[in-house]
C-alpha cells in the first residue's frame, strides 16, 4: 500500500481534528445542563467559532502548507465545509441554517488560517505546544458564557414591495382577502431551500377584527388579526402564528416565526388604482429579529421576507389577470 505524502497527511489530520473540535462543541451546547448557559445562535459559536477552525487546519499543517497563501485561505473551507454537512446529516442544523453559515463561516474560517499560518510560519516546530492551542479551543465557548447573561438585542425590519396587475381594483380585492388554494409552482429561492410554501389564505367574515388564517406547509399556520379594511385600497392586519401549529421539523430552530430570533409582526396590502383595469398592488410586512448579531441576520431576513413576498404577489398577479381576461 502506497504511502501517502506527508502534505495529506498533514491535511487529513487538520480537517478531521477540526471537524471533530466542531460537532463536539455542537454536541456540547445541545445537551440540556448547558442550554442556559450557552446559545447556538451567539456570537461566540457563529463568528469566533469559523476563526478558530482556520486555526485549528493550520496548526497541523507543514511548514510547506504554512508558508501558502493559498492554503491559508482555502484549506480552512474544507473544515468548515465538512463540518457543515456533518451537522446536516446529524439533523443538527437544516439547509437554510447551514447556508447562512457558510457564507459568514468560510471568510471567517480563512481570516484565521491567514493570521494563524502568519504566525505559526515564524515559530519553530518544537517550539508549539499544547498549551498554546488550549486556551484558544475554549475561546467561542468563553464568549458565548460572556454574553449568555445578556437579553438578546432586537431590531425590527420594514420590507415593501409591489406589482403591477391588469385587472379591475374588485378582481385584485377579491384574491387577496382571500387565497384559495396555491396550486401553482412557487419559484422563490427560500421554498427551493425547504421552507414551507404558503397554500391558501380564508377569512372568518369581512370587516375590522376579522382573521385570517394563513395557512403553510407543514403545518404552519399563521392568524392574521385585521385591523385596518378599506375595500379596494387597504388591507392591514397583525400577526402572530397559530398556538401549536409549528412543529419542531417544520422550520430550522434559529428561523422558527414567532420564535426567540425571528418574528412577523404585520402586513399590509395597498391597492394604488392606475385605471380601470391596472392596479399597481403593494405588500409590506415588518418583522423582528433578536440576535447578537443582528447587523447580520436583519439583511438576511429582509430577503426572506422580499423572496416571499414577491413570490406572494407574482401568484396574486397570475390570477387576477387570469381572471380579468375571463371576464372580457
Amino acid at each position: 500500500m502506497q504511502k501517502l505524502p506527508p502534505n495529506r497527511i498533514a491535511y487529513i489530520t487538520a480537517v478531521t481534528a477540526g471537524v471533530l473540535y466542531g460537532v463536539v462543541c455542537q454536541a456540547t451546547l445541545r445537551l440540556e445542563v448547558f442550554h442556559e448557559l450557552f446559545a447556538i445562535m451567539s456570537f461566540g459559536f457563529v463568528f469566533v467559532l469559523p476563526v478558530v477552525l482556520g486555526v485549528i487546519t493550520l496548526w497541523f499543517a507543514t511548514p510547506m502548507q504554512r508558508a501558502s497563501w493559498l492554503y491559508r485561505i482555502f484549506a480552512p473551507w474544507s473544515t468548515v465545509s465538512v463540518g457543515l454537512v456533518v451537522l446536516l446529516v446529524v439533523g443538527w442544523e437544516g439547509t437554510i441554517c447551514a447556508l447562512l453559515g457558510a457564507v459568514v463561516s468560510l471568510p471567517l474560517a480563512s481570516l484565521g488560517g491567514v493570521m494563524s499560518g502568519m504566525l505559526l510560519a515564524r515559530i519553530r516546530p518544537t517550539e508549539l505546544s499544547s498549551s498554546v492551542l488550549v486556551p484558544i479551543l475554549l475561546l467561542p465557548i468563553v464568549w458565548a458564557w460572556l454574553e449568555s447573561p445578556f437579553p438578546l438585542p432586537q431590531q425590527h425590519g420594514h420590507v415593501a414591495t409591489a406589482i403591477t396587475i391588469a385587472a379591475p381594483a374588485s378582481v385584485v380585492w377579491a384574491n387577496i382577502i382571500q387565497v384559495p388554494k396555491i396550486t401553482e409552482p412557487l419559484q422563490g429561492v427560500f421554498y427551493r431551500l425547504g421552507f414551507p410554501k404558503p397554500l391558501e389564505a380564508t377569512l372568518s367574515h369581512p370587516g375590522l377584527g376579522a382573521v385570517r388564517h394563513a395557512s403553510f406547509e407543514r403545518g404552519l399556520v399563521f392568524l392574521e388579526t385585521i385591523d385596518v379594511w378599506e375595500p379596494e385600497q387597504v388591507l392591514s392586519f397583525a400577526i402572530s402564528v397559530a398556538p401549536d401549529s409549528v412543529p419542531t421539523t417544520t422550520l430550522d430552530e434559529h428561523v422558527v416565526v414567532g420564535g426567540r430570533y425571528f418574528d412577523v409582526l404585520r402586513g399590509t396590502y395597498q391597492l394604488e388604482i392606475r385605471s380601470d383595469q391596472q392596479v399597481i398592488l403593494h405588500l409590506a410586512s415588518t418583522f423582528r429579529v433578536s440576535t447578537r448579531f443582528n447587523f447580520y441576520a436583519r439583511p438576511w431576513a429582509s430577503f426572506l421576507m422580499r423572496d416571499i413576498q414577491n413570490t406572494i404577489l407574482t401568484v396574486l398577479k397570475s390570477r387576477c389577470e387570469r381572471q380579468a381576461q375571463g371576464r372580457g
